[in-house]
C-alpha cells in the first residue's frame, strides 16, 4: 500500500504555501527562508494516510525528507511520489537490535526483572546500566546538556531492547512498551483519593513516573544518534516502593496475557496509554481530559456520546444511582473546561474520581476481553439494565422472543 491524501484535504494550498519559500539548488538541496515550513509541516504530516506497513517508521522525518527529494518543481504529485520514494527505501532497510536507556520511579526489589511487550524486552535492573552503555549515555547526556533536573540515582534503570529500521523508531517502540507496562503499575498503585497542599498538589498523579533523560544505543553499547530524548516538564518523585511487588508482577503478567488474547487488544492499548501518559502530566486540567478521551475509547468508541459513557461506566458499580451522580458532575466540568475555557482548583481531585470510572472499566476490559466479539458487543452488554429484576424481566422477554420466532414443528 502507499501513501495517499485524506479526502477531506486540499494539499495543493499548503504545498503551494511551502513551494514560495524553498529554493533548489543545483546540487540538488532544497532550502527554506522564514518560518513557513515550520508553521505547514503539522497540517502536512495530517493530511497524509501512511499505510500499516509504515506503523513503526518515524512518519514526521519521512515527510521532511520527502519536501526536499521533491526536486525542483514542488507540487503535490511530486511530493507524494517522493513520499512513496522514502517510504520504500525505509520499508527495504534491514531492522538493527537497538537498546533503549530509560528509568522509572519505582524500586525495582522483588519486582519482575524482565518482560516482553509489544514486541519489545523490557530489563528492569536492580542496579546501574551495564558498563557498555554507560560512558556513552553519561557523555550524550554532558554533551547536549538541558536545564532539566537530575534524575535520582535509584530510580529502577530500565532497558528495552527492540528490533527497527532507525534510532527514531526504536524509541518510539521502545516507549510504548516501557508506558504499557507502566499503566499497569499505575492502575494498582495510584492512590484512589488524595488530599494535597502546598507543592505536593502540583505533582503528577501517577506514582510511576519516567526518568528524564531516554538514550538510544547499538549493541556495542555505542549512541545510535547525536543527541537523546527527554522529559521537558521533568520534576524528580519519591521513590515508589510497591506493598507486595510480587503480586504486582503477577498481576502484570497476567494482564498483558490477557490484553494479547482480547478481541480487542489493541483498543485497550491504545486506552492505556492515553491514560498514563494523561496523569503524568502537572497540570491536572489537562490531565482530565485524557483519562476522559481514554475512557471515551472504552466506552463509545468512534462517536461523544456522553449519556452512553455514563450509563455504561455506573453499571459496574454497586452504587450506581450515587456512581451516576458523581459522573454526571464529571462531564459538567469537562464540558465547561473545553468549551468555555474554564479551569478547576479541584480538578487534581477530579483527575482521581475519573481514575476510579476509568480503573472499573479497563480492569473489566482485561478480564473479559476474549468474551466480547468488539468494543461495539461490550457496549451492548454495560448498557443492559443495572437492577437484577429488570434484568429478569429482560430474560422473560427475550425468552418470550427466542419462542415466538422459534419455526414451529407440524
Amino acid at each position: 500500500m502507499a501513501i495517499k491524501w485524506k479526502d477531506r484535504f486540499e494539499p495543493s494550498h499548503v504545498i503551494d504555501r511551502i513551494a514560495s519559500v524553498r529554493t533548489y539548488s543545483e546540487d540538488g538541496k532544497a532550502s527554506y527562508s522564514g518560518f513557513v515550513v515550520d508553521e505547514c509541516m503539522p497540517t502536512l504530516n495530517s493530511m497524509l494516510k501512511f499505510p500499516p506497513a509504515a506503523a513503526d517508521i518515524d512518519q514526521e522525518t519521512l515527510v521532511w525528507r520527502a519536501l526536499n527529494r521533491a526536486g525542483k518543481e514542488l507540487t503535490p504529485e511530486s511530493f507524494l511520489r517522493a513520499a512513496n520514494d522514502e517510504l520504500s527505501a525505509r520499508l527495504k532497510t534491514k531492522e538493527v537490535t537497538y537498546s533503549v536507556l530509560t528509568s522509572i520511579s519505582i524500586s525495582p526489589d522483588k519486582l519482575l526483572k524482565s518482560i516482553s511487550l509489544l514486541g519489545c524486552k523490557i530489563q528492569l535492573l536492580n542496579g546501574d546500566f551495564q558498563k557498555k552503555f554507560r560512558p556513552h549515555r553519561s557523555n550524550q547526556i554532558k554533551e547536549y546538556r538541558t536545564d532539566i533536573s537530575d534524575t535520582p540515582s535509584d530510580y529502577c534503570k530500565v532497558v528495552v531492547t527492540v528490533l527497527a529500521k532507525s534510532p527514531g523508531a526504536a524509541f518510539h517502540k521502545a516507549m510504548r512498551s516501557v508506558d504499557l507496562m507502566r499503566s499497569l503499575m499505575c492502575l494498582m498503585s495510584n492512590p484512589r483519593m488524595q488530599i494535597t497542599m502546598g507543592r505536593v498538589s502540583h505533582e503528577a498523579v501517577n506514582v510511576v513516573s519516567l526518568g528524564g533523560h531516554h538514550t538510544v544505543h547499538l549493541a556495542d553499547g555505542k549512541s545510535a544518534r547525536e543527541g537523546y530524548w527527554y522529559e521537558p516538564y521533568f520534576k524528580p518523585k519519591s521513590l515508589h516502593k510497591p506493598d507486595k511487588p510480587d503480586l504486582m508482577s503477577k498481576n502484570i503478567r497476567w494482564a498483558t496475557r490477557r490484553i494479547n488474547s482480547s478481541n480487542f487488544g489493541k483498543a485497550m492499548v491504545c486506552s492505556l496509554l492515553m491514560f498514563v501518559r494523561g496523569l503524568d502530566l502537572h497540570d491536572h486540567n489537562a490531565a482530565f481530559l485524557k483519562v476522559w478521551a481514554a475512557l471515551e475509547m472504552l466506552t463509545t468508541p468512534n462517536q461523544a456520546d456522553y449519556d452512553k459513557l455514563i450509563r455504561r461506566s455506573v453499571f459496574l458499580f454497586n452504587e450506581v444511582k450515587y456512581q451516576r451522580q458523581v459522573l454526571e458532575h464529571l462531564r459538567m466540568y469537562r464540558n465547561a473546561n473545553v468549551h468555555a475555557g474554564e479551569e478547576s482548583e479541584n480538578a487534581r481531585i477530579h483527575c482521581y474520581q475519573l481514575q476510579t470510572f476509568y480503573s472499573a472499566i479497563i480492569w473489566f476490559c482485561i478480564r473479559n476481553g476474549s468474551n466480547f466479539s468488539n468494543l461495539e458487543d461490550l457496549g451492548d452488554f454495560l448498557d443492559l439494565p443495572s437492577e437484577p429484576i429488570a434484568l429478569e424481566q429482560r430474560l422473560k422477554q427475550i425468552r418470550r422472543a427466542i419462542k415466538f420466532r422459534k419455526p414451529s414443528v407440524s
